[in-house]
């Protein structure tokens, strides 16, 4: 079963690869379909996300994957997040455990997106109100600050 059996892509992508919607910036030799490995990404923004753990049945969305790059200006990932994903009748969400953060969508592109979104505002508000926060919150933002950094 191909992870991109519900993608409609104007290029193939190698296999345990999703783009975000931003497929734009995908290297050339993938666009054509003429490459499948390794492609060095210094003059590309990383724009996609890699598959790890098991398959799930329904309709080719991975129970778990690893983003590896929140797409912002602002704040910019140094570690890998493991997601976890669910899919019910009309909707996806994945999940960051570690923090309780989720993203929803009727794609698992949407729900990626939406995950990025709210994480990111999480972050930056923690930081602003870092002195105030309680102990639980506290340990949200180690967490958060373990794993992206603002980026001015």
């Amino acid at each position: 079963m191909s992870i991109l059996a519900d993608l409609d892509l104007p290029f193939s992508v190698p296999q345990g690869v999703i783009p975000t919607a931003d497929t734009t910036a995908i290297p050339p030799a993938f666009q054509a379909g003429e490459s499948s490995g390794p492609v060095a990404l210094a003059d590309h923004p990383v724009t996609h996300i890699v598959i790890q753990g098991t398959m799930s049945d329904d309709a080719a969305v991975p129970d778990r994957l690893l983003l590896g790059s929140l797409q912002d200006a602002h704040v910019r990932l140094i570690e890998d997040i493991p997601l976890s994903v669910q899919r019910d009748d009309t909707a996806i969400s994945v999940t960051w455990d570690a923090v309780g953060e989720l993203g929803y969508g009727a794609t698992l592109s949407e729900a990626i997106d939406d995950f990025r979104r709210s994480v990111i505002e999480l972050f930056l508000e923690l930081r602003e109100r870092e002195d105030a926060l309680g102990p639980d919150l506290r340990n949200v933002l180690d967490i958060l600050n373990s794993t992206m950094r603002p980026t001015q």
